[in-house]
């Protein structure tokens, strides 16, 4: 009888200790909205946005200004981190990375890894790594690695990146 009464503690202590679990990770979906999705919808979100990036990161590494940009929202824009420049206005983003891009004569690069973390139907973190080359105009060339994370949010005009952050190591190679 003192084993029962020793056991019957510990079993109502794991009882309520993996309920509570359970309720803590239904008010995670509840409070981020996922529980509504299906898997199908999951899946469509990601690759939508995985292709969404992919294309962004080509017109990137193409130095196409405007389509680079058709992916970032002209109306919900908040902010944009790149190295240490911080920009609240996606105008003077833009202007700065035609002033970086005069500079150039090329780059490639390829993503290593493309992650999507759904917030809520609407709203997604993406995260992605990535190699790239620069050739400068005057010759020299930069090797890098970069990371860039986001969060799109889906509005009237699909799915636009809404605040950006852009970091990087590399270096130049010897002529």
């Amino acid at each position: 009888m003192k084993k029962l009464l020793t056991i019957i503690p510990l079993v109502i202590l794991l009882c309520f200790t993996f309920s509570c679990e359970k309720e803590d990770e239904d008010l995670a979906e509840e409070a981020l909205g996922t529980q509504a999705l299906t898997d199908t919808q999951i899946m469509e979100i990601e690759d939508t946005l995985k292709k969404n990036y992919g294309e962004y990161f080509a017109a990137m590494m193409e130095m196409n200004v405007d389509d680079m940009f058709a992916y970032y929202s002209d109306t919900d824009f908040q902010e944009l981190l790149m190295g240490i420049n911080v920009y609240t206005s996606l105008d003077s983003f833009k202007n700065d990375i035609i002033e970086m891009l005069s500079a150039r004569k090329s780059q490639s690069g390829e993503n290593l890894e493309i992650k999507v973390t759904i917030l809520s139907p609407d709203t997604a973190y993406v995260s992605a790594a990535y190699d790239y080359t620069i050739n400068y105009k005057d010759g020299r060339i930069y090797e890098g690695k970069g990371v860039q994370t986001s969060i799109w949010e889906n509005g009237t005009a699909g799915w636009k990146i809404t605040h950006d952050h852009v970091s990087w190591a590399g270096k130049y190679l010897e002529e």
